[in-house]
């Protein structure tokens, strides 16, 4: 899996830029922000992470259909196609959001018919690859967890099965048809009364195959059944383990009928071919464990599609009759209590661990347009661990975390592989805050919990963790850190309070701005040299984002991630924005899966040149503050580079190639500069950035035209 990876569009859904400007907030101290920034949603899973759905092979068109499911949020009612190279969102309208509904394509009349579901009792819908038509509202009991082909004999949609919506788990075993324009009830005799079942259609002997499945009160079935078009036979009570929640399709190129995963008393990820006489083991390796996933043959690419299931990920997969294969991935599935840093040698966020419906490993990165699934293996599965950026030596860092029991080891992360460096230091712990000090380069950590509340302080220097006996916030989870370097402290919120630490001991900074909050978040936004939190009332029904300058807290936003915690933040230098992804309600319940990112403009801003090139530009700027010196640097177009020389050496700047300072200026009373005749024969095409001497923070970038 290392390595696969897609590319992320924007959706017409996507980007719900939200930008307004900053108000004052009712809390005693807060400041007016006076600059504007925005969230904007850039990423949701494609199609999210879902399980319960149902997919059909068109195979007039050569897609194959997925409807509804659950994602974690709830249910859904969007309709998406796979051309057998990527997913596009095909209709929001139509069927009311469902799961447990099933669908089959009928080949005579071109459409993909779906029926039932936990919504929508009685329905019968019809897509043609453009629009949903609600085609009848009689027919079999409303259901839900029934088995839905095409038969090629009769010339119809075949139904079996489910569990009635009326009543408590009452348990179907009746056989129907659909022609396009009436169901007809064919046997009420066969298959015991069952539900969560699999069926396929066997186009070469003209017969449905069905295996397994669940009754109430029951042991799971390990029964297989044939329906000729008239009856049913009991064909094999051999074969896989009894289970239900499994998935199966016909492979016509093979002539097979492919079954995989399912609930065994256990998830299950075994691969089973029958051949019309017996069933054949014929792989246990591929997607992981899984119940509640949907697979359809894809004619034209001539294998075996699963999407899905439980837990939920965003993975295609493709069976060839020899091994499964990656084809596609969406992204990370849902979580929340998760961990991010941004890695800033490499260019990418990395995500690792969390929980969705059980405790995650996986790591992946995001590049600000495509996740990439980097590894399954590494640190146990966890929660409520903590990771820093080591900048200095180019690792993240991870420590401690939650599953069955606390964690107490240290791993690093290079961007290829997790290595284990120790398992010695802080007591094994969950809900601590950790942050990578870039001016004495170790990574610092506070608190946590461990039985006990805990409000120490630690730091790693890549070979040892050291205790620091240095006072400081009282004893606290879900602090959040993020380290200030520009003025050389790591910066601490939590619990209405506000603290510094400079490495030699914790300063209390305030008690004024943001309330106590259920959990929030910090990163340090380099551009605007402020300390960025977000973060939730204790109801989470307000979104706020604050920024700490180093003496007050401002309010800017009201508006952004729709309302969550348990979420996840870091703050990518290279493109000047901070990135919030995942969460869920304070219960756990409705896991996200969306990627946000907030930007907002530098506060000091380079206005529009004035001059012709080659020849004598000038360059004016507003908004720094008064008496400061401003530095004006040159560079190309694109790109990240560091200041070469003075009190900003190594300071991040938008440019590239060879950075060279041009000029440097003290600000006016009104915080305006302005550089006159600056001259930069050959540097048209270039790019110039204006910068802060005192905090080293940059402008907006201009060209030079």
């Amino acid at each position: 899996m290392t390595g696969a990876s897609t590319t992320r569009r924007t959706r017409a859904f996507g980007r719900l830029a939200f930008v307004i400007t900053a108000i004052l907030s009712s809390s005693s101290g807060a400041a007016r922000a006076q600059e504007e920034c925005g969230w904007a949603r850039v990423a949701e899973s494609d199609p999210i992470a879902r399980n319960s759905h149902a997919m059909a092979y068109d195979s007039h068109r050569n897609v194959t259909v997925m409807f509804g499911g659950e994602d974690g949020l709830g249910e859904r009612g969007d309709t998406w196609e796979w051309d057998g190279r990527e997913w596009s969102l095909a209709s929001r309208t139509g069927p009311e959001a469902r799961s447990y509904h099933a669908m089959a394509f009928d080949s005579r009349r071109g459409v993909t018919v779906l029926f039932g579901g936990s919504e929508g009792p009685g329905e019968t819908w019809e897509w043609d690859g453009r629009r949903w038509r609600l085609v009848a509202t009689d027919g079999p009991t409303p259901r839900f967890g029934h088995a839905m082909v095409y038969d090629a004999r009769l010339g119809g949609v075949l139904l079996f099965g489910g569990v009635s919506i009326f009543g408590h788990y009452v348990m179907l075993g009746d056989t129907w048809l659909w022609n396009g324009a009436q169901w007809t009830m064919l046997a009420d005799s066969g298959p015991p009364p069952r539900a969560w079942t699999g069926m396929s259609f066997d186009t070469i002997r003209n017969r449905a195959v069905l295996f397994g499945g669940w009754a109430y009160l029951e042991p799971a079935f390990r029964d297989t059944w044939e329906w000729d078009g008239a009856r049913w036979s009991l064909a094999s009570e051999t074969g896989p383990a009894a289970r239900s929640g499994h998935a199966m399709a016909f492979d016509g190129v093979r002539q097979v009928s492919v079954l995989f995963g399912g609930w065994a008393n256990w998830y299950s990820n075994d691969t089973w071919e029958w051949n019309g006489v017996e069933w054949n083991l014929v792989s246990q390796a591929g997607p992981t464990p899984r119940v509640g996933q949907a697979m359809a043959f894809d004619a034209a690419a001539e294998h075996t599609l699963l999407v899905g299931g439980d837990p939920r990920e965003s993975l295609v997969w493709a069976w060839n009759g020899q091994q499964w294969t990656l084809l596609h991935v969406g992204g990370p599935a849902s979580r929340y209590e998760h961990a991010m840093a941004f890695d800033s040698r490499r260019g990418a966020t990395v995500v690792f661990g969390g929980r969705g419906e059980s405790y995650l490993r996986d790591t992946w990165e995001w590049d600000g347009s495509t996740w990439t699934l980097k590894s399954i293996t590494g640190p146990e599965p966890r929660s409520w661990h903590a990771m820093a950026y080591d900048s200095a030596r180019g690792v993240t860092v991870l420590f401690g975390g939650f599953d069955s029991y606390l964690f107490g080891d240290t791993w690093e992360w290079d961007g290829n592989a997790w290595t284990r460096v120790t398992e010695r230091g802080p007591s094994p712990r969950e809900y601590h805050a950790m942050s990578f000090d870039s001016r004495r380069g170790v990574t610092v950590l506070f608190g946590g919990y461990d039985n006990h509340y805990r409000g120490d302080t630690w730091e790693w220097d890549g070979a040892q963790w050291t205790e620091r006996n240095v006072g400081g916030p009282p004893s606290q989870v879900s602090a959040s850190m993020a380290f200030d370097n520009h003025r050389g402290v790591t910066v601490l919120f939590g619990g209405g309070q506000t603290w510094e630490y400079d490495g030699q001991q914790w300063s209390y900074a305030s008690a004024e701005g943001p309330s106590s909050r259920l959990r929030n978040e910090m990163v340090f936004n380099e551009a605007r040299s402020r300390v960025l939190l977000l973060g939730f009332n204790r109801d989470i029904s307000s979104t706020e984002t604050w920024e700490w300058d180093g003496s007050q807290w401002s309010l800017i936003s009201l508006i952004g991630p729709l309302s969550r915690t348990n979420f996840a933040m870091a703050y990518d230098s290279l493109r000047d924005a901070a990135i919030a992804y995942g969460g869920s309600l304070p219960s756990g319940a409705y896991q996200r899966g969306d990627v946000w990112e907030l930007s907002c403009p530098p506060r000091m801003r380079l206005l529009p040149l004035q001059g012709l090139c080659p020849g004598a530009i000038q360059a004016n700027v507003e908004g720094a503050t008064p008496g400061r010196l401003v530095g004006l640097v040159f560079g190309q177009r694109d790109g990240r580079a560091q200041i070469p020389r003075g009190p900003c050496r190594h300071a991040a700047v938008p440019l590239s190639g060879a950075v060279q300072v041009v000029a440097t200026l003290r600000a006016d009373a009104g915080g305006e500069v302005t550089f006159d005749a600056v001259a930069l024969p050959g540097a048209c095409g270039g790019r110039l950035v204006a910068f802060d001497l005192a905090t080293c923070a940059p402008s907006n970038a201009v060209t030079i035209e």
